[in-house]
């Protein structure tokens, strides 16, 4: 079976977005901001929603932090 490479807006696999979303949100959020929305989202709550209120971003600002805080590990 072939594999299957998802690509996101940004043109960044999901894979590497993702792990760029994980080390953003490692390193500029609060422990306890973590802990929270990993225990939301094991409750079953909206992982977007929880991302929203963990961070207290629009999903939109996210992405752009996202894109500069890994442009300046460059």
């Amino acid at each position: 079976m072939p594999q299957v490479r998802r690509v996101c807006s940004c043109g960044w696999s999901l894979y590497a977005h993702s792990g760029a979303l994980v080390h953003f949100l490692v390193q500029t959020l609060p422990r306890e901001k973590i802990e929270a929305y990993a225990t939301d989202t094991r409750a079953g709550q909206d992982p977007v929603t929880t991302l929203v209120k963990a961070t207290g971003r629009r999903i939109a600002d996210l992405e752009t932090d996202v894109g500069r805080h890994v442009a300046g590990l460059k």
